[in-house]
């Protein structure tokens, strides 16, 4: 039995949902949330297989709930459940965690099969999502397997390790191309502190006291490719 704890602020959809996968008795919902905050409350308490989540909710949104879940201790599988295929959403989903996409208009049959696709370790992309946008992601999904993230705590007897991390990288890149923390803020879906703070940590790590130092530094490790 795989089970989903359901995540979407409209009651009707989630009805919907609900009905569409009765019949798949292999697939049990034993939980519903309505926007972010009330989803990270209940995880407190339940530990469903797989949570099925729109990206576009109030109090905190849906892609900031999947890197929560995602980078936990004990991270949890997500399906994304939108009416939004555009690529800004979908790449920034899968940088966060995700492992399926589909789109609301979805069948019931796509969306059981890509619950049991991501259940069993897979990825899942809606058939009406352009090829072009597809093969973007799976290069997302092939960058995040391959940077391992550095811990915020270490082990006993474990030596640092001071590589940036995937997000760093890419925030990296972001200040080559001129943007600023506002600017990364609203292309990731981040608050402009959380952004500073990715920020601080780069120029620790690089062993810098500012953005033209670590993008110099940064250049010279090949970590950003500058426009």
């Amino acid at each position: 039995m795989i089970k989903i704890l359901l995540v979407d602020d409209h009651l009707i959809v989630r009805e919907g949902i609900k009905s569409v996968l009765r019949p798949y008795t292999d697939i049990s919902v034993i939980a519903e949330s309505v926007d972010g905050e009330d989803t990270m409350r209940r995880l407190k308490t339940l530990r469903p297989d797989l949570i099925l989540i729109d990206v576009h909710m109030p109090k905190i949104n849906g892609i900031e709930v999947l890197r929560r879940i995602c980078s936990g201790k004990r991270p949890i599988k997500c399906v994304v459940l939108t009416a939004y295929p555009d690529e800004k959403y979908l790449v920034e989903a899968f940088k966060a965690g995700a492992s399926g996409y589909l789109l609301k208009s979805a069948t019931g049959e796509q969306i059981a099969e890509a619950i049991k696709t991501v259940a069993e370790d897979g990825e899942y992309f809606h058939d009406k999502l352009p090829k072009r946008l597809i093969k973007i992601v799976k290069q997302v999904i092939a960058a995040r397997s391959a940077v391992e993230p550095v811990p915020t705590k270490l082990r006993p007897g474990r030596k640092r390790r001071d590589k940036l991390t995937l997000r760093e990288i890419e925030l990296m890149n972001l200040l080559g191309q001129g943007m600023r923390n506002k600017d990364i803020a609203e292309k990731l879906f981040l608050s402009e502190k959380t952004v500073k703070n990715h920020l601080t940590n780069s120029f620790r790590k690089l062993g810098v006291k500012d953005r033209t130092q670590a993008l110099w530094v940064a250049m010279q490790q090949n970590l950003v490719i500058m426009p």
